[in-house]
């Protein structure tokens, strides 16, 4: 319940440009949020399988649009501390 709003960003076509603009009206949202205390967070693997992707559509209120973003908003406690990183010895792989 710490996200509880699920929201869509979509276009009237899908095409490069669209797909810019919609990737630019989120980082707007994201900004917006963070000024606010809100926390995003993106979920946009969903519309990756186009079974799920038609689900979204149809929760659209707008017809005939294409849903290119979700996301979730909500509050949420402050970061205590970032992950720990391996080192980079680690995680690259020598070549011959």
């Amino acid at each position: 319940m710490s996200a509880p709003v699920l929201a869509a960003i979509s276009s009237e076509v899908n095409n490069r440009e669209s797909q810019v603009k919609v990737g630019q009206v989120f980082e707007r949202v994201c900004l917006a949020a963070t000024i606010l205390g809100i926390r995003v967070h993106p979920m946009s693997q969903i519309l990756e399988i186009p079974e799920l992707k038609a689900e979204v559509a149809k929760l659209i209120p707008t017809p005939n649009v294409v849903p290119q973003h979700t996301f979730r908003l909500g509050y949420a406690e402050p970061e205590k501390g970032h992950t720990p990183r391996r080192q980079l010895d680690e995680v690259l792989v020598e070549r011959m």
